[in-house]
Formats: structure tokens, sequence, C-alpha cells
């Protein structure tokens, strides 16, 4: 083989080599569950919490019944 095409060659592996690492990010993203948040994580609310804000919106909608 000459020289030229050996660097092709090597050119080539390489970009298979990058597709290669993308394509275990991507699939590590989807196994993590993060790829249809684009890398953002939600953060969970404590029970505490949960409870605190369904008792001010029951009585926001208290409020609004009434008048």
């Amino acid at each position: 083989m000459n020289t030229k095409r050996l660097l092709a060659v090597a050119r080539r592996i390489e970009s298979l080599e990058r597709q290669l690492i993308n394509l275990k990010g991507e699939a590590q993203k989807l196994v993590g569950g993060s790829a249809g948040s684009a890398g953002f994580k939600t953060k969970t609310m404590s029970p505490a919490a949960r409870k605190k804000i369904a008792e001010a919106m029951r009585r926001r909608w208290a409020a609004v019944k009434r008048g």
C-alpha cells in the first residue's frame, strides 16, 4: 500500500472512532433517562414541600370560589 492510501485509512479509522464515542455518549443518555430533557435533570420535591404547595393551592381556590 502506498502512503496516501495508509493516511486515508487512518483518517477513516479516526472518524469512525469519533462516531463510536458520540454514539456511546448518546446511548448512555438514553439509558440514564436524560435524553429527552436535553441534559437537565428534574428535582424531586420532598413530601413536605408537596403538602405545603397543595395547601396553598387549596387556599387560593377557596378564595376564588368565595368571590
